[in-house]
């Protein structure tokens, strides 16, 4: 995928300037000019329909949590098509407009946030947060709404399993190699051979896809329901869903459908079977998976972005998971016990 402009690079002394970055703060108005780089492409997020990705985020008393312009990637034409992250974004007179109620400096060279903050997870196997700035580089967390968090050396190349955090959305960067994980055909292929029985109803369950929609057919009573806090999997009932509590182990807690996202999504969270479920929404992940995600701390909304407390979430649907039994192992009655 290209983008349809060009990514835009500082310039240099003798090279065209066609857009800028404008700092503004007490002190002074600091410009930084770019100019075109034909190896790169440039692709923007945020609430204006003018963005390559337009997401808008959400609305509080305060106003919307999404910039117009929030960040932007920088992608390498060439192999191996390294991503790189920045915050802010260019408008349509082809410039970044860093106002005087975000914090921005200018030395030891002019850059600064957008008001929100865009917080960058680089490495999939580590939860510490850092703030991109919108000449890409990193910071900690900020110790208050006036002053920048500490410099920390590095570049803001993302890697498969990035984690992006903007305006209380998540964003997952993800390379062009196709994942390797498990499709939710074959996975429901694999349930379906082994004849998962409901151990309330005693009829074999379907597998058919995602199951998302409130029940209104007959056939919709064989799909597959989950007890999270336990993970036992029955056929709908609405007995069961009344009940409150798991019929086999008598584990209290929500019966919700069994859910498994259509792919990529599944194919890029889930590299390995689906062993596991959330607790409460019912997603279906692998053990991996499960893992990873109760040990990273999603940030929420907040007036201040220093003051943001984190949360242990679903990657699907962002759910709040239970904070005692986040998770748990999928349970089936079935003809063998692979």
């Amino acid at each position: 995928m290209e983008s349809d402009q060009p990514f835009m690079r500082e310039s240099g002394d003798e090279e065209q300037v066609t857009q800028t970055m404008t700092i503004l703060n007490q002190e002074r108005k600091d410009f930084i000019e770019f100019c075109l780089d034909g190896t790169k492409d440039m692709f923007s997020f945020g609430r204006s329909p003018m963005n390559d990705f337009s997401v808008t985020g959400y609305l509080t008393e305060r106003g919307p949590t999404m910039s117009r312009f929030a960040f932007r990637l920088e992608i390498d034409r060439e192999p191996p098509h390294a991503c790189r992250v920045f915050a802010g974004g260019f408008d349509d007179r082809h410039q970044i407009f860093i106002g005087d109620g975000a914090i921005s400096w200018n030395r030891p060279r002019p850059d600064g946030f957008v008001t929100n903050g865009v917080r960058v997870m680089y490495d999939p196997n580590h939860t510490e947060w850092l703030e991109v700035s919108c000449r890409g580089s990193n910071f900690t967390r900020r110790p208050d709404h006036l002053n920048r968090g500490q410099l920390i050396p590095g570049d803001n190349i993302l890697t498969d399993g990035s984690i992006i955090s903007v305006g209380g959305l998540t964003f997952i960067w993800q390379s062009g190699a196709e994942p390797q994980g498990w499709t939710r055909k074959e996975f429901n292929d694999y349930l379906n051979t082994r004849h998962v029985q409901c151990p309330v109803q005693l009829q074999t369950i379907h597998f058919v896809g995602t199951q998302i929609q409130p029940m209104v057919n007959a056939e919709d009573y064989l799909l597959p329901w989950v007890f999270p806090s336990c993970g036992h999997v029955h056929g709908y009932s609405p007995a069961l869903k009344m009940e409150g509590k798991c019929t086999l182990c008598r584990t209290p807690g929500v019966f919700a459908p069994l859910r498994l996202e259509p792919d990529p999504v599944t194919r890029m969270l889930c590299s390995q079977k689906p062993t596991r479920v959330f607790n409460p929404c019912g997603h279906a992940i692998d053990d991996a998976g499960a893992d990873r995600w109760c040990r990273v701390p999603i940030p929420t909304l907040s007036e201040r972005i220093e003051q943001v407390p984190s949360y242990k979430c679903c990657p699907y649907c962002r759910a709040t998971l239970d904070f005692e039994t986040p998770h748990s192992r999928l349970l089936y009655q079935m003809d063998d016990d692979s």
